[in-house]
């Protein structure tokens, strides 16, 4: 994972089992700063674009994303806490809100 500083956060959420059950869980799951870097490389590595799944992809396989910080859901989900945090790097780097 990413040696640079960060701060964790502990985060009660619920997260996904591999059997598809939502459970309730203590994780620290870093802020979406941590993430801000390592989606600009994965974009210059996939050669300036790339699909949203593509972009997800290649963050998680970059950093090395634990599957435990995959399975947090973010708020009430459908969507991942990793994957919301992909999210505001993409709406910030194209200019949407």
């Amino acid at each position: 994972m990413h040696n640079g500083s960060r701060v964790e956060r502990p985060q009660k959420t619920l997260c996904v089992t591999p059997l598809g059950m939502l459970i309730p869980m203590t994780v620290e799951v870093p802020p979406y700063q941590y993430f801000l870097w390592p989606a600009l490389q994965a974009v210059i590595a996939l050669g300036g674009s790339a699909s949203i799944a593509e972009l997800d992809a290649a963050v998680i396989d970059r950093e090395n994303i634990s599957p435990k910080w995959q399975s947090v859901l973010h708020g009430d989900g459908p969507m991942t806490e990793v994957l919301s945090c992909v999210l505001f790097f993409r709406r910030r780097s194209d200019g949407t809100n």
